[in-house]
């Protein structure tokens, strides 16, 4: 059955291939259920709500991915994309989240609406192949910056970000570096040294493995209150997953007609970064998994759009 659905044995592949790929896939990328809700958990949103709602978008999603284009491509919220919400729309601009979600929904729309008239495939297709992987590679510089925050290694003063054009005299620098008295910061310092290592040597599963590592050992080194470890144990091997109510249609689609001159620029802003954020991730798995042409475009790209307009819709529905 799967092999007639997803044309296997055509594409080179085998169920039993297929299944070891994604179970890899999905423990490369579960770390989203965690770091998502810890950045959007900022802004007021209910974390354990954020934790269902980042599992129930990536599930839906990917598989919406996989029955438009058969790229073995998973979708998951955007690394950056959810600093941005949380540190400049929400915690800078003083935006309420359900606005900043409502302004989620409607660059989902407007991302939606380029697909369908195929200008986003033309806007991609006449961008330079180089320049494409130079976005890629943005991305990952920033997506670092935020790794480094959350691991203690760099501190990010929010302060310092000018509100409303404002200029702040004798403010403290943007990126100050974090306590390295702390054992946490060395920790996160040792994973990416060996994470550097393994990947160099091409130890299958470097990351995962890596992370593995720095979650045992985190078992018997103190957290930074003392009171416990840096890695908890769970209360459990199972639990029930949190209620959505919290953020569930909790999306404000007023703010942005009420404060239209404030709103507009930073629904603008989420599209491009979701437009170049996605262009420039797309290729670059893309070119490593081979299913780009010979011209550095790729097939059924505008169905890959479309999963990925839909998503954004989605994931700000649920929250």
């Amino acid at each position: 059955m799967l092999d007639r659905l997803f044309s296997l044995k055509e594409h080179g592949s085998s169920a039993a291939r297929e299944v070891i790929a994604g179970l890899t896939t999905f423990a490369a990328m579960a770390y989203i259920l965690a770091v998502n809700p810890l950045i959007l958990s900022q802004t007021g949103i209910d974390k354990g709500a954020l934790v269902t709602a980042t599992a129930i978008a990536s599930a839906v999603m990917t598989m919406v991915m996989a029955a438009a284009t058969n790229y073995p491509i998973a979708l998951a919220p955007g690394m950056g994309l959810n600093a941005f919400f949380t540190y400049t729309i929400c915690l800078a601009k003083g935006i309420p989240w359900q606005a900043a979600l409502g302004f989620v929904f409607y660059s989902g729309l407007i991302f939606l609406a380029l697909t369908v008239s195929r200008l986003r495939q033309r806007i991609v297709e006449a961008i330079p192949f180089e320049l494409k992987l130079a976005i890629s590679c943005g991305v990952g510089f920033f997506i670092a910056l935020i790794g480094l925050e959350n691991g203690g290694i760099l501190v990010l003063n929010l302060v310092t970000v000018p509100k409303n054009g404002a200029s702040l005299t004798g403010a403290s620098p943007y990126l100050t570096l974090g306590n390295l008295g702390l054992a946490a910061p060395w920790l996160a310092i040792i994973g990416i040294i060996l994470t550097g290592i393994f990947v160099t040597r091409r130890l299958p599963g470097s990351i995962v493995l890596v992370i593995l590592i720095l979650t045992v050992a985190g078992l018997f080194i103190p957290a930074t209150d003392g009171s416990s470890m840096i890695t908890k144990l769970p209360r459990g091997f199972f639990d029930l997953p949190s209620s959505l109510a919290p953020s569930f249609l909790k999306l404000d689609l007023t703010y942005f007609w009420q404060h239209l001159l404030t709103a507009l620029p930073l629904v603008l802003s989420i599209l491009f970064i979701d437009l170049f954020d996605n262009m420039g991730m797309l290729i670059g798995v893309s070119k490593r998994a081979g299913l780009l042409d010979e011209q550095g475009n790729l097939p059924k790209a505008g169905r890959a759009f479309m999963a990925d307009a839909c998503a954004a819709m989605f994931g700000s529905i649920l929250g």
